[in-house]
């Protein structure tokens, strides 16, 4: 993402530093570790690298990438052998709920590793989960335990585990689409140096750039859609992106100013190990998360409602205000427990002295007054007004995209309000301002598909074709 700095970008304080690229081997074939000045450095495997296989038995490369929030992630890479064509579109895969543990991953759907297609994929392993060490059961090996193993190791011990909540992921994503687009797709360009580069400056980018197909579901949606919105450029220099997106929400910000639904799920009560579990149940058996599970989550994606405000959490943010006001902690949960009476006795900087009345919700001292706690829990409505997105002369465009949707409710109104801004867009201020496109109008550009009924494995295919 090369927007304007004072306007866009995934993480400002990380751009304007050329990163560096280490190569390491190991007794199966080079594995390249990303190092980035922010903390982008080679570390210890989480789990075995090398030869992996799936359907027709290609080979998967695995790396770590080191984050700059912290810790590191893996990326895996299918159907390697397709990056030598470099028409061929390489796609950006976002696992449908952020766990670092191997085994508790989903398939990748059939119709993104279609043999006759023969396009290569990246797995992007990110971390968007909140499950606190002792509750991790899951073994990190892709295989789950035997029966003769029943206490696996944990993918974490309790001092290097962390619980996960936004922006992690945002930085994971970021972290894993620099290093494919700045160093694991240049090494192997033919047309190229056979040896990686020591720098992103110094590849050879193609003429034409590789296409990018981004796809996110459940919760990786709003990520891949955010990404697609911040990456995809008009110049012909820029990989032509494109985005499917499954069953996402795309407005956080309804969630987080709203109080779950009755019956209050048992969910909520059972703890946070417990909400995990039944994502993973709902995911497995291909149906959306239902209203109280995502509100049951909330709490553990978010660690206060105004992360849920962001624009890269919610997309919906980039073309239109919220229309809520933000709340202090999440409606119909606990509020904070009040600050200590007396701070000046804790052995804190000025900065974290005032982190800390903040986040435990400490009355500003400068009132006269104090708050009521049923007011601070009021949220106030206000008019939504449209933004213009993307930005004058940022160079952005809106990427062609697919919605994928149940007919279900809530999920219908976030991807048609999606839909709708993104097309208002595309009418509104390209082709107002002349701006020519291959991927045709507003419509054709950003399209809609129910997932009940009809051929969706030939659909996406050909779409994907197109």
């Amino acid at each position: 993402m090369r927007p304007p700095p004072h306007t866009w970008g995934w993480g400002a304080g990380m751009m304007g530093f050329a990163p560096r690229f280490v190569c390491r081997k190991n007794k199966h074939r080079p594995q390249l570790f990303c190092s980035l000045p922010l903390g982008f450095r080679g570390g210890k495997r989480l789990f075995s690298s090398g030869r992996e296989t799936y359907e027709g038995d290609a080979d998967i490369d695995t790396f770590d990438v080191k984050c700059a929030s912290k810790g590191s992630i893996t990326v895996d890479v299918y159907n390697r052998q397709a990056l030598s064509n470099p028409s061929k579109p390489l796609i950006f895969y976002l696992q449908p709920a952020g766990t670092h543990i191997r085994s508790a991953h989903l398939p990748i759907p059939p119709f993104l590793l279609d043999k006759e297609r023969d396009l290569p994929l990246a797995r992007v392993n990110y971390r968007w989960n909140h499950v606190p060490p002792q509750s991790i059961s899951a073994s990190p090996h892709e295989q789950p335990p035997s029966p003769a193993d029943p206490s696996p190791e944990p993918a974490f011990n309790s001092a290097e585990h962390q619980l996960f909540a936004f922006p992690t992921p945002l930085h994971d994503t970021l972290a894993a689409y620099t290093y494919l687009q700045e160093f694991y797709i240049p090494q192997l360009d033919p047309q190229s140096s056979s040896q990686p580069p020591l720098s992103a400056s110094s590849s050879k980018p193609h003429s034409h750039p590789r296409p990018l197909i981004i796809y996110g579901s459940h919760l990786s949606a709003s990520l891949a859609l955010s990404l697609a919105l911040t990456e995809s450029f008009s110049s012909a220099l820029k990989p032509e992106i494109s985005v499917i997106l499954q069953n996402g929400v795309y407005d956080w910000t309804s969630i987080a100013t709203s109080v779950p639904p009755e019956p209050i799920s048992d969910l909520e009560k059972n703890g946070t190990a417990k909400i995990w579990d039944a994502v993973a149940k709902q995911l497995a058996s291909k149906n959306p998360l239902d209203l109280q599970t995502l509100h049951a989550l909330k709490s553990s994606l978010f660690d206060k409602p105004a992360a849920a405000f962001d624009s890269f959490a919610s997309p919906i943010l980039f073309f239109r205000t919220p229309g809520f006001s933000i709340p202090r902690y999440f409606p119909g949960m606990k509020p904070p427990s009040p600050p200590p009476a007396d701070l000046a006795g804790l052995s804190l900087s000025e900065a974290e002295r005032l982190d800390l009345e903040f986040r435990l919700g400490a009355e500003d001292p400068t009132s006269s007054s104090p708050k009521n706690s049923e007011e601070d829990d009021e949220i106030e409505t206000l008019r939504r007004s449209p933004l213009k997105f993307p930005p004058l002369h940022s160079g952005l465009k809106i990427p062609r995209t697919l919605f994928l949707c149940s007919n279900e409710k809530f999920y219908k109104k976030q991807v048609e309000e999606m839909a709708k801004v993104m097309r208002r867009s595309i009418t509104r201020d390209e082709m107002k301002n002349h701006v020519q496109s291959e991927t045709g109008g507003a419509e054709q550009r950003v399209q809609m598909l129910e997932l009940e009924g009809g051929d969706i494995e030939k659909e996406v295919g050909e779409w994907i074709e197109s």
